[in-house]
């Protein structure tokens, strides 16, 4: 085994935590009422037929994207790097907080949005562990929010 006992269960227990908050995060935006900050959108496809579509323009999305990060890390232009992962860090960030907050205070997107700036910057910049690892337990739930509805038996 390559982790000892305690090791792997502490990679387990973030795993099943990790999952829970996945669930409740999109469970909150899939009802009705409840659409993603910052003016996301996920389709509405009506056909099959746009399920299949959505799914190659997918796979056509993440082939560019990591043909740029390619062209980007062979021009050692690391500082648009940190700069997109920062980005993103903090739109998956907010969408989970905003969904969290969202059951304690009307103003739940304005405190999303300063959490999640904090903790991104603090994950990227803080090198710190802990919250690296916290803050993954919120990523993850706040990227399947958006790909959720898109991605289902009809797209494969």
């Amino acid at each position: 085994m390559k982790h000892n006992w305690k090791i792997t269960f502490v990679l387990i227990s973030m795993f099943i935590i990790t999952q829970f908050i996945g669930l409740f995060v999109v469970g909150h935006y899939l009802q009705d009422g409840n659409s993603l900050p910052l003016g996301l959108e996920t389709p509405q496809p009506e056909t099959q037929a746009e399920y299949s579509g959505f799914f190659l323009t997918i796979v056509f999305a993440f082939i560019i994207a990591i043909l740029i990060f390619f062209f980007l890390t062979r021009l050692k232009i690391e500082f648009i790097l940190k700069a997109w992962f920062l980005i993103v860090v903090i739109i998956a960030l907010s969408i989970s907080l905003a969904s969290i907050f969202s059951l304690f205070t009307q103003y739940a997107f304005t405190a999303a949005i300063i959490a999640a700036v904090a903790l991104a910057f603090l994950k990227i910049y803080g090198r710190n562990f802990i919250l690296h690892n916290l803050t993954e337990l919120l990523i993850y739930p706040g990227i399947a929010a958006v790909f959720v509805p898109i991605l289902n038996i009809y797209t494969v």
